[in-house]
């Protein structure tokens, strides 16, 4: 008969060893088995094949026919959206000529929506040579703005919101002085002149949202005391000025943020706008919490009241490269709109944003 005393255990030190051993594979497992990570990976591995195709395809197609399907710009900041097959709009390019001799069909995002306007896939040339790129690759890039206007027209009159929203922005009798002129990452930007009066106008999409973020890149090249970058604001309405120049012949700037009870807007002043160079400038407002300021990678944060929101605007207030008659004097380019208020780490990529192709 087996008595108990005759039964041995684990000792102390041998529990330690086999909890510390669990322990360290079910770490490994976990991290193997990341769902999320993987199935980013997954798509990312989508994208990295499905970009290569497009491109392949559309340099092949040029070859051939000698051009492009359809006019693409040089230079990855002028990069422009690609259509869906079967779409056609002035936000994208239609390439459906490439299928199917070039191409089985015109691929999307893996987390683009089937039969949207956008596949969420951009396009630039260099050199002759079509590049394409994917804006969601590492899905870290907020790629979720509302109105984007990338100014990659070369000459006046209409400027295109790339978010395929509709936003479109114009100007007639106060156009800037010139379209096309070079940008960051060779792109093209809006020259607004040393005169005054000299804007374009837009319709604000901003005008439900209980947060929001506008960044835009500028190049000043004189000082304006109350120019600003964009704006809609009045006597009436008071939303926000972005870039507000203060006080005059200095590098301050401005972000104001509106009442919904009539009072003055509250503002928060930042250094570095500075002349013949070109900067980044975001504003943030956190519904009734607070508003945030960034030149660069400087930033400013201010409590706000409850009093505070967005309203509807009044007519003919809401401006690119103005306020009220006051114009920006220099260089505007990628203004981007989004109804949340963005974190330090995105807008921090958004200023950092380079070229994939040659990084």
């Amino acid at each position: 008969m087996t008595t108990l005393k005759n039964r041995k255990g684990f000792t102390l030190l041998e529990l330690i060893l086999v909890i510390g051993i669990v322990g360290t594979l079910s770490a490994i497992v976990v991290v193997a088995v990341n769902p999320t990570k993987q199935l980013r990976k997954t798509r990312d591995s989508e994208r990295r094949s499905e970009i290569a195709e497009l491109q392949k395809a559309l340099n092949q197609y040029q070859i051939k026919n000698g051009d492009f399907p359809e006019t693409i710009l040089p230079g990855y900041g002028n990069a422009y959206p690609i259509c869906q097959y079967g779409q056609t709009d002035d936000s994208c390019l239609n390439i459906d000529a490439i299928v199917p001799d070039y191409v089985s069909e015109i691929p999307i995002d893996p987390l683009a929506e089937v039969g949207a306007l956008h596949t969420w896939y951009e396009v630039f040339q260099a050199s002759g040579q079509a590049f394409v790129v994917a804006p969601r690759l590492g899905e870290t890039m907020p790629v979720d703005y509302i109105a984007r206007w990338r100014f990659t027209e070369t000459s006046m009159g209409t400027f295109e919101d790339t978010s395929g929203n509709g936003y479109t922005a114009s100007c007639t009798s106060t156009c800037p002085s010139a379209a096309g002129v070079a940008s960051p990452n060779d792109g093209y930007a809006i020259q607004f002149p040393n005169l005054d009066s000299k804007y374009i106008s837009f319709e604000d999409p901003l005008l439900s949202a209980t947060e929001f973020t506008i960044c835009a890149r500028v190049y000043k090249n004189e000082y304006r005391s109350g120019s600003s970058i964009i704006s809609d604001y009045s006597s009436v309405t008071r939303n926000y000025i972005l870039g507000y120049e203060a006080p005059e012949g200095t590098p301050g700037s401005r972000f104001y943020v509106g009442t919904n009870n009539g009072d003055d807007a509250t503002s928060i002043y930042l250094n570095g706008l500075t002349l013949n160079n070109w900067h980044h400038v975001c504003g943030v407002y956190v519904g009734a919490d607070y508003h945030k300021f960034f030149i660069d990678d400087n930033s400013i944060v201010d409590n706000l009241g409850s009093d505070h929101a967005v309203m509807p605007p009044t007519p003919t207030t809401e401006r690119m490269g103005a306020y009220s008659s006051r114009t920006f004097r220099g260089l505007i380019d990628d203004i981007r709109m989004y109804d949340r208020a963005l974190s330090d780490e995105e807008i921090a990529l958004l200023r950092n944003e380079a070229n994939p192709i040659t990084e």
